[in-house]
C-alpha cells in the first residue's frame, strides 16, 4: 500500500520517528520550555498517533518524562511598603501553597512573618482571626481544600521538643505547614518546598522567595 495512511506510511513513521527517541529528536525539549507541545517534533508523515495539530502525543509523553517541567519558580526581591501590602502579597503567594507544602519564614522579630501568614491564610479562604503561635508553638487552621498549620519555633528550647509536640503527624501530605524561625528546629525539619526571607528596611520590608527541595 502506498497511501499515506498505509503500511508504508506506518513503516516510515516507525523508522524515522520512534528510532530517533534521543536528545537530538527533541531540540527544544529542555527544562524551561514555554510550551509542553514544543517538547516533541511535528511529524511530517502520517502517524496513527498524530493529533489534529500535527503533534504526536506519544512523543510528547516521552519528552515530558525525559525533560520534566521546571515547577520551581524563583521570585526576585519584592519591596513591601506597609502592612496592608504585606497582607495582599501573602494572598497572592497563597496560590503557591498546597497540601503537603513546607514553607519556611525567615526574618527578624517584627519583620512581618505573622502578617504574611495572615495574608496567605486569607488567600486560602480562612477569614477568622489569626494569632501568632509564639507560646502554643502550633496553631491549626482549617481550610477549604486542606488544613494549614502555623508554627513558631522561636521559643523552642530542646531538639526533641518539636517531636514531642507531634510535628511528624503533620507531615502526612494532607496539610501545609508555615514555619517561623525554622532555624530553631532545623535538625528535625524536612526540606522546605519554599523559603520566604523578610528583611527590615526603613521604611518597609524586602521579601525574597527561594524555591526549596522538598517537592
Amino acid at each position: 500500500m502506498n497511501r499515506e495512511g498505509g503500511i508504508d506510511g506506518r513503516r516510515r513513521m516507525r523508522g524515522r520517528d520512534f528510532g530517533r527517541l534521543n536528545e537530538e529528536a527533541f531540540p527544544v525539549c529542555r527544562p524551561g520550555s514555554r510550551a509542553l507541545d514544543d517538547r516533541a517534533p511535528r511529524l511530517s508523515g502520517w502517524s496513527p498517533f498524530q493529533d489534529v495539530n500535527g503533534y504526536n502525543p506519544v512523543l510528547i509523553r516521552i519528552a515530558r518524562l525525559r525533560f520534566p517541567i521546571q515547577r520551581k519558580i524563583t521570585m526576585s526581591p519584592h519591596f513591601i511598603p506597609d502592612e496592608s501590602s504585606m497582607l495582599k502579597f501573602g494572598e497572592k503567594l497563597s496560590s503557591r501553597v498546597e497540601s503537603g507544602s513546607i514553607v519556611f519564614l525567615v526574618g527578624e522579630l517584627g519583620s512581618g512573618k505573622t502578617t504574611l501568614v495572615r495574608g496567605i491564610l486569607s488567600g486560602l479562604g480562612y477569614d477568622r482571626t489569626v494569632v501568632s503561635p509564639t507560646y502554643t508553638l502550633i496553631e491549626p487552621y482549617p481550610g477549604r481544600e486542606f488544613d494549614v498549620y502555623h508554627l513558631d519555633l522561636y521559643r523552642l528550647s530542646r531538639d526533641d521538643e518539636l517531636e514531642n509536640l507531634g510535628f511528624r503527624d503533620l507531615l502526612d501530605g494532607h496539610a501545609a505547614c508555615l514555619i517561623e524561625w525554622p532555624e530553631k528546629g532545623e535538625a528535625n525539619l524536612p526540606s522546605p518546598s519554599m523559603t520566604i526571607r523578610i528583611r527590615i528596611l526603613e521604611p518597609g520590608r524586602e521579601v525574597e522567595i527561594d524555591p526549596g527541595t522538598g517537592q
